[in-house]
């Protein structure tokens, strides 16, 4: 059993050894493309990389880097991705509009690293969302006889396990708001769950006797003002308590 064992080490080092050289250096390293980088509507970006080959040995590991300056290096911007087949997929937020950036695809492998093509892009901002109600900034009202009343201490939000909540208190009313998934600038549809997906929110408060929870389907608008602002817009979305049906309507500004 030693000898079997010896022998195999040793004819595995001797294929080692007569392994033939690459014509060229760059045959060991993996080639790589930046395929896409496409503006979603929230302003954040989507940037797509393929492997073309491995090159000698396997991929350890690939990604994308960003940059205001043309030729991104591979720690500008970082972000490491998962390979789906021959394919990696990276999202960017957090963009000023007025600048230009560069994404720059990257993999290695034992040998080392290459990078695959720039791709650019400017002008990046999300698509405007434009709320059907205009109520007054940092009120809400349930609907009720309590009528409009004006928040005084808006929590900042937090994030765990892909939501973000936070609480918001009046005079009578003390509403937490739930957002799946990211709070930038979009559309989100009210849920009843208490752990809302990507795109959805949900709106629960405690008022006197009611403690309720905003129906599901109702458009929730949101305002990315800056990377630490949101304005928050609800419109008329109903809430339900025995046979009676009331409406909720809200607009005020969140910071982190």
């Amino acid at each position: 059993m030693k000898q079997f064992t010896f022998t195999a080490i040793a004819l595995a080092l001797l294929t080692q050894a007569c392994k033939k050289p690459l014509d060229e250096m760059a045959d060991y390293y993996p080639t790589v493309r930046t395929e896409s980088v496409t503006l979603l509507p929230n302003g954040t970006v989507k940037v797509v990389g393929r492997i073309l080959s491995e090159g000698d040995a396997p991929i350890d590991y690939a990604g994308i880097c960003v940059d205001t300056v043309a030729k991104p290096d591979m720690l500008a911007g970082q972000a490491v991705a998962e390979l789906n087949g021959d394919q990696f997929t990276v999202i960017y937020s957090g963009f000023d509009p007025y600048d230009t950036y560069y994404f720059r695809s990257w993999a290695t492998n034992e040998h080392g690293y290459s990078y695959g093509n720039v791709l650019s892009l400017d002008s990046i901002a999300a698509v405007p969302v434009v709320p059907p109600c205009t109520s007054t900034n940092n009120t809400a009202n349930i609907g009720t006889s309590t009528g409009t009343q004006t928040y005084y201490p808006i929590a900042a939000p937090e994030q765990y396990m892909g939501v973000w909540s936070f609480q918001a208190n009046t005079n009578s009313n003390n509403i937490t708001y739930r957002f799946g998934g990211s709070m930038s600038t979009g559309v989100y549809t009210t849920t009843t769950n208490t752990d809302p997906a990507p795109g959805q929110a949900r709106i629960s408060f405690v008022s006197g006797f009611y403690n309720a929870v905003l129906a599901a389907g109702s458009s929730v608008y949101m305002e990315q003002l800056s990377a630490t602002s949101w304005r928050i817009t609800v419109c008329q979305a109903p809430w339900s308590t025995g046979t009676s049906t009331f409406y909720f309507n809200t607009r005020f500004t969140v910071n982190s």
